[in-house]
């Protein structure tokens, strides 16, 4: 394993995961990279990742391929966009379909027509960046108050450790068992779909 700097840590992770899976000759791989942030899908390159800047400006694909030596497919996109690609070619999604991801933050793919949307900065379905009104928590994008800062896992989990004192990692355990939890996230899907 070679040393990394910060800068390379992403990509290098990447390859040398993908160098043992793809060791073994008879099997034929593709690689699906997702992650939260703004892709130019023409360019195929990142466009700005909040947990990622050290990617910013690169063209993934290409690297992970150059240096592994690997033709297969490779396609890096933001979570909610390679969500609806794999319900797409899996077929299950047939038609239009709008698919909303609250894993980290909030983000949503569209598929119309048989074709996943992008738009031409690459931001549509960026819901987690919409402002929401009379919220001011700092985002880790460096803006105040956006949509993902009240709605989704993180927010929630923030959410729930802010009101009980307990760690964020517990308020998956407590959905179930607990109120509070549960209105947390009635609250912030209520919010969602009145910004959508």
């Amino acid at each position: 394993r070679k040393n990394l700097s910060p800068d390379d840590a992403p990509v290098g992770t990447i390859t040398e995961v993908f160098k043992e899976l793809s060791a073994d000759k008879n099997r034929s791989l593709s690689l699906g990279i997702s992650f939260p942030g703004f892709i130019d899908s023409e360019k195929k390159k990142v466009i700005r990742s909040v947990w990622f800047s050290q990617i910013r400006g690169r063209d993934l694909a290409f690297e992970i391929s150059e240096s592994c030596e690997f033709r297969n497919p490779i396609i890096v996109e933001r979570n909610a966009i390679c969500d609806i690609t794999y319900d797409y070619v899996f077929k299950r999604f047939r038609n239009d379909a709008l698919l909303i991801s609250l894993v980290s933050g909030v983000s949503a793919a569209l598929l119309v027509d048989e074709t996943i949307l992008h738009g031409k900065t690459g931001n549509i379905g960026e819901l987690g960046h919409l402002p929401t009104a009379g919220n001011y928590i700092p985002c880790k994008c460096v803006i105040i108050g956006c949509l993902e800062t009240l709605v989704g896992g993180a927010a929630w989990g923030n959410r729930w450790a802010w009101e009980t004192k307990k760690r964020p990692e517990s308020f998956a355990q407590s959905i179930n068992s607990s109120k509070p939890a549960r209105q947390i996230i009635e609250n912030s899907l209520a919010l969602l779909f009145s910004a959508l």
